[in-house]
């Protein structure tokens, strides 16, 4: 049977994360904290876009910054963990399938990606009420979880392929802060697009990010860059090309010790 092997390798990476809560959920809230306190608060008397109090414009954007980075970083640590004390082996000794390995992983990642999310927007909440005396609800909550969903399970993917196949945590480092981070900062979490020179405007539209961050401030507020059906469908299109390209790394991938 697929599912008990799949269900055992789902609980214990959710209880790996699950032991280190200061790590996998307080860190990202307190670094959003920060960034809701000293751009929001701060900003937000003197900076509207799209009719939005910048506090507001700013929140969704955060909350996929950590649902992407948090999902990222789940898998490829655990698997390189593994490979450092040796029990990599056991994900081809039990045998897994292939299927098995990247659904559990990324399962189990993107549970860590939607808490983490969760956590976000709860704080971010007081802070709106706070500031602005009002609680911010998502004019569209199932767009909403299925951008979260689709978000944390996609990068998910993406991190068990590359913890599968990188040898060392200066792999992991170098993906996660020379291409994830600069690709999400300049995804238009702290600015809209639209204010860039036109060409800057087309080579924002090439970074995946873009769509990410922008259909989850229209599930939010009913406001978008694009035409919200094209951020929705590229989200849908990256979720299937991150699954093939991981399922195709995992098949050839070497579980071997290093």
């Amino acid at each position: 049977m697929v599912f008990l092997p799949l269900y055992a390798l789902f609980r214990r990476e959710c209880k790996r994360f699950l032991r280190v809560p200061g790590q996998s959920i307080l860190t990202p809230i307190v670094t959003s904290s920060l960034y809701l306190l000293i751009f929001g608060v701060s900003l937000a008397k003197s900076l509207q876009f799209f009719s939005l109090n910048y506090l507001e414009f700013l929140l969704p954007g955060l909350i996929m910054m950590g649902t992407i980075n948090n999902a990222y970083l789940n898998s490829c640590s655990s698997l390189i963990i593994s490979k450092y004390y040796g029990d990599i082996e056991d994900l081809k000794i039990a045998p897994l399938s292939t299927f098995v390995i990247l659904q559990g992983m990324a399962l189990a990642s993107s549970v860590r990606a939607f808490l983490v999310a969760l956590s976000i927007f709860l704080v971010g909440n007081i802070f709106c009420k706070a500031q602005l005396d009002t609680w911010l609800v998502p004019n569209h909550p199932l767009l909403a979880l299925y951008i979260v969903w689709v978000a944390g399970y996609s990068f998910g993917l993406l991190s068990t392929a590359v913890g599968a196949t990188a040898k060392t945590f200066e792999t992991l480092n170098s993906i996660s802060q020379f291409i994830l981070l600069p690709l999400i900062y300049l995804g238009g979490i702290f600015y809209p697009t639209n204010y860039l020179p036109s060409f800057w405007q087309k080579i924002a539209y090439c970074n995946p990010m873009f769509y990410y961050i922008d259909s989850f401030r229209y599930a939010f507020f009913s406001v978008s860059e694009i035409q919200p059906s094209f951020s929705v469908a590229f989200v849908t299109i990256f979720f299937g090309l991150f699954y093939v390209c991981s399922y195709i790394c995992i098949s050839k991938a070497s579980f071997k010790r290093t």
